[in-house]
């Protein structure tokens, strides 16, 4: 037989406490599936006694993963799917005049050897080179390019920095474990409120949220990176940006 209980009659403060014991059993926090949110442990003591050393150790991290990011940019521009190719320099304008006359006897000779009314093989001519490219366009090609360029560092600039903030929310989750573990024990004892502890157990799951969202939107910008360079060397370019 079913029992109604009417949630609505336990009191706010239990409701929270509640909740955060919902959240910590569904996150898995610095990978512990064997932490227990509702009873205090030796491990839980042993970890207050290095709370210092551990939050010390923590703040001075280094990442553990670092793009190199010229190295990247050469590599997606030596093998990018699209080129656009510089135009060669504009060529000045040549013009060339000429004149001359052959004689009977086929030999030739200057103007002034001869009356060229006697000879009809007198000719004159000009001769001109004109290039069809203007400075204006090679310089339109010349920005057109830098930009192309531009946009491919400023998206392999955004990778960098996503991972980073991916590391970053990965320090917040491990800092404020360290916090929840403390607050359970203070709160055990009594010198804690459960109010602190929850609100510590609320950042946690953000922390989380925030972290998933931001490994979504860092595998998307990989997705729309790869799309620049040619198929055979997308998988080089991949494993680049592991």
């Amino acid at each position: 037989q079913w029992v109604n209980f009417n949630f609505s009659i336990v009191p706010d403060e239990v409701k929270k406490l509640l909740f955060g014991f919902y959240i910590l059993q569904t996150l898995v926090i610095s990978g512990d599936r064997d932490y227990n949110p509702s009873k205090i442990t030796k491990q839980d003591l042993a970890e207050i006694l290095k709370l210092d050393s551990n939050l010390y150790e923590l703040s001075k991290r280094k990442p553990t993963k670092k793009f190199e990011i010229s190295e990247i940019l050469n590599f997606i521009w030596n093998n990018r799917e699209i080129k656009i190719d510089p135009l060669k320099e504009r060529f000045n304008l040549e013009i060339m005049a000429f004149a001359g006359g052959r004689n009977r006897s086929g030999l030739n000779r200057s103007a002034n050897e001869f009356d060229y009314s006697l000879n009809p093989y007198a000719y004159v001519g000009l001769q001109g080179n004109l290039k069809i490219i203007d400075a204006k366009e090679a310089r339109d090609k010349k920005e057109e390019i830098l930009k192309q360029r531009a946009t491919i560092l400023n998206k392999i600039e955004s990778i960098a920095s996503k991972d980073l903030e991916i590391q970053n929310l990965q320090e917040q989750l491990e800092f404020m474990q360290l916090k929840e573990n403390l607050y359970k024990v203070r709160v055990g004892e009594g010198v804690e409120s459960r109010a602190t502890r929850i609100s510590n157990l609320e950042a946690i799951l953000k922390a989380k949220q925030n972290q998933n969202k931001a490994k979504i939107d860092l595998e998307a910008m990989k997705l729309e990176l790869l799309d620049f360079v040619k198929i055979e060397t997308r998988d080089k370019l991949r494993e680049m940006l592991k």
